[in-house]
């Protein structure tokens, strides 16, 4: 979910032309998926005062597209870290 989740914010924001994407095997259920290569939460304190987070951030020097995940953000939960793919 969180790679659909991820994926389809990346290209709303930037473009289906805009990086090579990483997880389009997780998302067609395809072998091998290495979701723990490209999926993965962080502990996070803090609340926030919208329902959901989310974000692109940057990583690598600007080389990887990352999508930053907060669901249900008004509550003490994970942020999700999920690398979406490799800027073009």
């Amino acid at each position: 979910m969180l790679a659909k989740i991820a994926h389809a914010y990346a290209v709303a924001e930037l473009g289906l032309d805009s990086f090579t994407p990483f997880l389009s095997d997780i998302i067609l259920n395809k072998s091998p998926m290495y979701i723990g290569h490209y999926v993965g939460g962080l502990r996070h304190d803090e609340k926030g005062d919208d329902l959901h987070h989310i974000e692109i951030s940057n990583f690598g020097a600007k080389r990887y597209v990352v999508v930053e995940i907060r669901l249900f953000a008004n509550r003490t939960l994970p942020l999700y870290v999920v690398v979406v793919g490799e800027r073009r």
